[in-house]
């Protein structure tokens, strides 16, 4: 009887995977944690018929949801059940996913908030349901319509199987220029995991698309492939696999009539000399080789361990001005100056941002407090500035090498300005995820206590200018 299999000594396993089968079915409907015994008890004798009658856990779905809750402890409830963390429904949603090769079911769901954890819990299991996964993921458009969530499906896989992504990138598929140019930066972390890419970005350097032609040069000069391109793509260099964009010398009107009062005077700065600036914010996984450099004596970041904000290719946040500073010197580079940090966000544009007078297309360029979801994304997803930078308006605040002063401007040398010689505060530039339009404006300034580790701030580093 089902009375005497409930007192036998049960598989483990195959009690998992009726858990499994309860805990997908639970998932189906958003928000769903909870559902009455009988509808659960169905659910569960669908898996319990499927096993051999040795598992010691018999066909009666009600018995073996009570024996669950009473002797592991992973249900609870009584006329109602429920897992008893939101947790453990997840796992084992993911796991009934693996187990029944259901990866086009998920990769269809995962963009919803309610299903995300499930989904990347999943890539954690086997090769082929990855590979599985991440055609479904380019068959739905997440690697251009979310590459944050593209991006940490990759970093989250086990296994990294470049197949799906490289047929995107073949002629014959004939993809449009927004999947192309998503596959490229999902890809160009992945170089030496990817030999083919070497093959196809030399084709894709000659596309009549800027942005393509611009992140296939990048890869290419990041694997060290001499070539001659075309355009800005000619100015950039890798240094400490930081991607820098040479910032020719010359003249700009820094400040802002319309802005805020430490925005005024608008003045004439001369930048006397180019220099090299990064095309992104430094990210987490180039903070990260410095961490593993400074072999555990300098301290790791705040929200380092948080998930909304530790993914590789995101910003790095939680850097103090000290923090920006220390990973300079190991990195051979510097902070750039405000001045040089507003000449080259607005990359020889005079209106309020570099793209336009207003900010009706922002969130084509910039992540800030209307489109980020509260948390910052990976760089480079975004339109870059005429100049080719990208993340200058918004996703995190940038130090600069300044002391912030509201009344600089009044009394600021043309040249070169460096800033005030003392000070509180150190400036920052550019907005963030948190942030306002108005504040990811190219004037905008702001100054923080350079002790301060905001999830919210970052910093993007410069070069003095080395001809090649």
């Amino acid at each position: 009887s089902d009375l005497d299999m409930a007192l036998r000594p049960y598989d483990a396993e195959a009690a998992q995977a009726v858990l499994a089968r309860v805990a997908w079915w639970m998932h189906q409907e958003p928000d769903r944690t909870e559902a009455p015994m009988d509808e659960l008890a169905v659910e569960a004798e669908k898996g319990l018929v499927q096993l051999s009658p040795s598992s010691g856990l018999g066909r009666d779905g009600q018995a073996f949801l009570e024996r669950m809750r009473d002797e592991s402890g992973i249900l609870a409830g009584e006329g109602r059940i429920e897992f008893l963390h939101l947790s453990f429904q997840e796992y084992l949603a993911a796991e009934h996913a693996t187990r029944e090769g259901l990866a086009v079911d998920l990769a269809s769901k995962a963009s919803q908030s309610w299903w995300r954890e499930v989904a990347l819990l999943s890539l954690r299991r086997s090769r082929p349901f990855c590979e599985a996964f991440f055609r479904q993921m380019l068959a739905v458009g997440m690697v251009e319509k979310d590459p944050d969530l593209a991006a940490r499906c990759l970093g989250d896989a086990l296994y990294f199987v470049s197949s799906p992504f490289i047929e995107v990138l073949k002629p014959s598929k004939r993809a449009s220029d927004r999947r192309v140019i998503a596959v490229l930066r999902l890809l160009r972390e992945r170089v030496e995991q990817v030999p083919e890419l070497k093959a196809i970005c030399r084709r894709l350097v000659q596309s009549k698309n800027s942005e393509i032609r611009g992140v296939a040069h990048e890869i290419l000069v990041r694997t060290g492939v001499a070539h001659k391109a075309t355009g800005r793509t000619d100015d950039v260099q890798i240094h400490q696999r930081i991607t820098f964009v040479t910032i020719p010398a010359g003249e700009f009107q820094m400040g802002s009539n319309a802005g805020d009062p430490d925005e005024k005077p608008v003045h004439q700065v001369r930048i006397s000399q180019g220099f090299l600036l990064g095309k992104y914010p430094v990210t987490n996984a180039q903070f990260q080789r410095f961490l593993e450099a400074a072999e555990n004596t300098i301290e790791k970041p705040e929200y380092w361990e948080n998930r909304r904000f530790n993914q590789p290719e995101q910003p790095v946040v939680g850097v103090s001005w000290q923090d920006a500073q220390a990973f300079c010197k190991w990195a051979g580079c510097r902070l750039p100056t405000e001045a040089e940090w507003e000449y080259a966000c607005r990359a020889s544009t005079t209106t309020e941002y570099s793209f336009a007078q207003n900010d009706k297309e922002l969130n084509e360029y910039g992540w800030f407090d209307s489109n980020s979801d509260r948390q910052t994304h990976p760089v480079g997803t975004k339109k870059p500035n005429p100049w080719g930078i990208h993340d200058m308006h918004g996703n995190v605040w940038e130090w600069c090498e300044d002391w912030f002063d509201e009344d600089y401007y009044k009394g600021s040398l043309e040249s070169d300005p460096k800033g005030p010689d003392t000070g509180s505060d150190r400036v920052s530039r550019g907005g963030g995820w948190y942030a306002p339009a108005g504040s990811c404006r190219s004037a905008y300034r702001y100054g923080f206590s350079p002790s301060l580790r905001s999830r919210g701030l970052g910093f993007r580093v410069a070069r003095s200018f080395v001809s090649k």
